[in-house]
């Protein structure tokens, strides 16, 4: 795999959408700009654009960019639980994933006398699914060793 031209990390917010740009050089430039609740993606695409303005980047910079993007919103509506219903899809082995709580960043939860969030009940027990195929960063398909 080639090595990136850069690397752009977005998280949609209820208010603010942020942006952040990493060259290859590892210079670093923030961007925030207003979400646009009814359609989320589009305040990505006016960051990019606030980006593009501002660092005024030649179109080769965009050639192999990675992008990671994370959404407060929706993980705000997992743990208020409100929105459509959800299943997950985990690595085969992994659908515990929610009664691990790595969300949740509390000093109790190192107890074991912790007490779940309805969140963790068993009714996600029947919406979470493992899978036993993934993708390599090669994007060759392997199927994960028991």
């Amino acid at each position: 795999m080639a090595a990136a031209s850069g690397n752009l990390g977005t998280d949609v917010g209820g208010t603010f959408t942020d942006l952040a740009w990493c060259t290859p050089s590892g210079e670093l430039r923030c961007f925030k700009v207003p979400s646009t609740p009814s359609r989320p993606g589009q305040s990505i695409l006016e960051g990019v654009d606030e980006l593009f303005g501002v660092l005024a980047p030649d179109a080769a910079a965009w050639q192999d960019v990675h992008h990671t993007h994370s959404s407060t919103v929706a993980t705000n509506a997992l743990i208020e639980r409100r929105g459509a219903r959800i299943g997950l899809i985990t690595t085969a082995g992994f659908r515990d994933v929610f009664e691990l709580q790595r969300l949740a960043i509390r000093t109790r939860c190192v107890s074991i006398h912790a007490a779940r969030s309805r969140l963790c009940r068993a009714r996600w027990s029947a919406r979470c699914a493992g899978a036993s195929v993934r993708t390599a960063t090669n994007w060759s398909r392997f199927t994960r060793p028991t």
